[in-house]
């Protein structure tokens, strides 16, 4: 990104959402069977091409992720060559337990939904890491692209983490933790986990998961360097015609 936009316009307005907390709001997206939990207002920002809700206090990083959205999207379509047509919704959690139990990952600060077209972010270890936040934004923003393209059946999770890691630049989801993936690196070739095993879903234990997620980066970055990114390129739009 060039520079990040941090004042929020005066055209965008803040309202509230009659829904009874955010993680209510997620599991509506998701479709999982909800808790009880206590009622929180929630607020929305949107602009024509996103719409982002969150709880009170966090207006600001609401409003960066909305003014600097088409600048995040022009940078993963300067890789992808594609954008995304339809207008995502981004949720804000503030409570570690509710996004940890809506992720299923204790180290995750970013989560993509595709067929419910959101995404949801942990703010609360990103509050004052403006930078870092839209880089979670970007990874998980490149997922809702992939997916709009590449039909399910034909992106296995490898090579939706390995996309996603390649033209975002960056860990998303587990980026805040990138230091546990030095001693991963140096035991990659040794320790490789077969690619069939990627294919719908990443190990649990954390050794494992980030081996899976510089697996699948490394696989990428073996493609784009031995064939170039145009055949890479070429790659993604077969698969997205389902050849």
């Amino acid at each position: 990104m060039k520079k990040i936009i941090t004042a929020i316009p005066d055209t965008l307005t803040v309202k509230v959402a009659e829904i009874k907390s955010v993680f209510l709001l997620v599991l509506f997206f998701v479709s999982l069977l909800p808790l009880q939990v206590e009622a929180i207002q929630q607020l929305v920002i949107e602009s024509d091409r996103v719409r982002v809700v969150f709880p009170s206090g966090f207006k600001d990083q609401a409003g960066i992720i909305v003014t600097n959205y088409q600048e995040v999207l022009d940078d993963l379509k300067k890789e992808l060559s594609w954008g995304l047509d339809s207008k995502p919704t981004v949720i804000l959690v503030a409570d570690k337990t509710v996004f940890e139990r809506i992720s299923g990952n204790r180290y995750a600060v970013g989560l993509a939904i595709p067929d419910r077209n959101t995404i949801a972010i942990n703010i609360l270890p990103l509050v004052s890491k403006t930078y870092m936040m839209l880089e979670v934004f970007k990874h998980e923003l490149c997922h809702l692209v992939l997916h709009e393209h590449i039909k399910s059946s034909f992106l296995p999770r490898w090579l939706d983490e390995g996309v996603a890691q390649w033209a975002s630049g960056n860990l998303g989801e587990l980026l805040l933790y990138e230091g546990m993936f030095r001693s991963v690196r140096l035991n990659l070739a040794r320790l490789a986990i077969p690619l069939d095993y990627l294919a719908t879903s990443f190990p649990s234990d954390p050794r494992s998961l980030f081996l899976a997620y510089e697996e699948s980066l490394s696989f990428v970055n073996y493609i784009v360097k031995k064939y170039g990114r145009a055949k890479f390129i070429t790659i993604l739009e077969k698969l997205a015609l389902g050849e």
